[in-house]
C-alpha cells in the first residue's frame, strides 16, 4: 500500500475530509489531493503533522516508499 493509499485511508477513518485536514495543517486542498493521488508529497513539517493528527507512525505512513529505496539502494550495491 501506498504513502497516498495510507494517508487516503487514515484520513476517512478519522472522519477528516480532504478540506478539514487541509485547515489543520495549513495547506490548500489541492495538496492534499495530490498526496493522495500520488503527484506530490508533503515535507517533513507536513509529514509529521500528519502522523500526529491521523495517530499513525511515520514508518508505517512511508512504509513503501522506504522498502522501495532500500530495494534501490541494494540494487546499486551488487556487482
Amino acid at each position: 500500500m501506498s504513502f497516498a493509499d495510507r494517508l487516503r485511508m487514515s484520513r476517512t477513518e478519522k472522519g477528516f475530509s480532504q478540506e478539514r485536514l487541509a485547515e489543520d495543517l495549513g495547506v490548500s486542498r489541492q495538496s492534499i489531493t495530490k498526496w493522495e493521488t500520488g503527484i506530490a508529497y508533503p515535507k517533513i513539517k507536513k509529514l509529521l503533522m500528519l502522523s500526529i493528527l491521523l495517530e499513525r507512525s511515520l514508518d508505517w505512513l512511508l512504509a513503501d516508499e522506504r522498502r522501495e529505496l532500500e530495494e534501490g539502494r541494494e540494487a546499486k550495491m551488487q556487482p
